[in-house]
């Protein structure tokens, strides 16, 4: 039966090179077609422009406020309870701008 439960690991939160901290919550190989991590930004700090190719991405803002850039959208403010969407291919970069 496969694990249906993926517990948060604090332990694990790593610096990422794009500039924020990262806890990878599920990324294998028994679940390909989705990777999900909690991204964690110092406040006043930005992330470096990226993208995914292979995959869609979503934010969800937990708290705190900042401006997120996606494509070539105007940046938005965004605050905790909004969700980012972020199709593959499209590049971003993180809420980083501290309001």
């Amino acid at each position: 039966m496969p694990n249906y439960l993926k517990p948060l690991d604090e332990s694990a939160e790593y610096f990422f090179k794009e500039g924020c901290y990262i806890i990878e919550i599920s990324n294998s190989d028994q679940d390909p077609e989705l990777s999900v991590a909690r991204a964690r930004l110092e406040p006043g700090k930005t992330t470096a422009w990226h993208k995914l190719s292979q995959c869609s991405e979503r934010y969800v803002i937990l708290q705190g406020r900042g401006m997120v850039e996606v494509g070539n959208n105007p940046p938005q403010i965004v605050s905790p309870g909004d969700v980012v969407i972020i199709p593959a291919g499209i590049i971003t970069t993180s809420p980083g701008l501290t309001i």
